[in-house]
């Protein structure tokens, strides 16, 4: 498989980015053990491109736990001895200074509430992306090569738009290969590399983010007491709201006990003010003529 750039990228670039590929730099592949960062992978071994390391981050909430699931955790465990027996090289783990509650709980010194502790992330502006992921791989990547795994079909336009026009120092290989995300689903279906996420039998990414569907932290709920034990500890010192539409884990909490309970619908009929009472309220229909 021969290296193509794509033709999103100018010609006056094109040639920086060739030499990436002959840099005596280290050329690093970035994994989330998603379809598009396996598939990567195989894209690279078939094209003989360079590749000296390849990692991941860990995520922790706590200092002791991280955010797999069992379920998730042994697909993980599968996935690194796949790929230290097929492409020869060992995943390495990196992780953050500091868990999520550690960052949470850490004092702000910029910006308004000044003092008070960082609390739930905001929608726009997040810092836990930066601190718990990006953070510690660019500072562990620093100024070698990386590879990233974002296919030419990319849905979230901010990636689609960085694989158009990546920086020098970074490789996207499915979009110089125009791999779209069914390929690469279909790449890490041969491989038998299909992430449990994909099943739907278990959540891809943060339990604790607040961007969640409604459906995730109502799981979490019914069936996690440890993990929503935390999420109500930290909703109690955080300044801002658990969710964008601005609730708190503790409104979460009563609107699920009430659901199961009976006492409020589940769907698109709930309204957060049928919280106030035991019972669930309707409108008044207003009287004709």
């Amino acid at each position: 498989m021969e290296y193509r750039p794509t033709k999103c990228i100018e010609k006056s670039e094109r040639k920086k980015i060739m030499e990436n590929y002959k840099s005596n730099k280290k050329h690093i592949a970035c994994i989330s053990y998603g379809k598009d960062s396996l598939a990567m992978l195989e894209v690279i071994y078939r094209g003989g491109l360079p590749l000296d390391e390849i990692i991941t981050c860990d995520i922790y909430a706590t200092k002791t736990e991280n955010i797999h699931d069992e379920e998730m955790q042994k697909f993980v465990e599968k996935a690194d001895d796949v790929i230290l027996k097929r492409y020869g090289i060992e995943v390495k783990h990196i992780r953050a200074e500091k868990s999520f509650e550690q960052y949470l709980r850490q004092k702000r010194t910029k910006g308004d509430h000044i003092g008070e502790p960082n609390g739930f992330p905001l929608l726009f502006g997040s810092w836990c992306i930066s601190k718990l992921k990006t953070g510690p791989m660019n500072k562990y990547i620093g100024d070698n090569i990386q590879y990233i795994g974002y296919a030419i079909d990319e849905k979230n336009s901010n990636r689609r738009e960085m694989g158009k026009y990546p920086p020098m120092n970074t490789i996207y290989p499915l979009v110089d290969e125009n791999i779209t995300e069914e390929m690469a689903m279909k790449v890490c279906e041969k491989l038998d590399l299909v992430s449990p996420t994909y099943r739907g039998s278990c959540r891809d990414g943060c339990w604790f983010c607040g961007k969640q569907g409604l459906d995730s932290i109502r799981q979490i709920y019914n069936t996690d007491k440890k993990k929503w034990a935390l999420l109500l500890k930290w909703d109690k010192i955080s300044y801002t709201r658990f969710t964008p539409i601005k609730q708190t884990v503790a409104a979460y909490g009563k609107r699920f006990e009430m659901e199961n309970k009976g006492l409020v619908p589940i769907g698109p009929k709930f309204r957060w003010d049928m919280l106030k009472g035991d019972k669930p309220r309707s409108r008044k229909k207003k009287k004709k003529g």
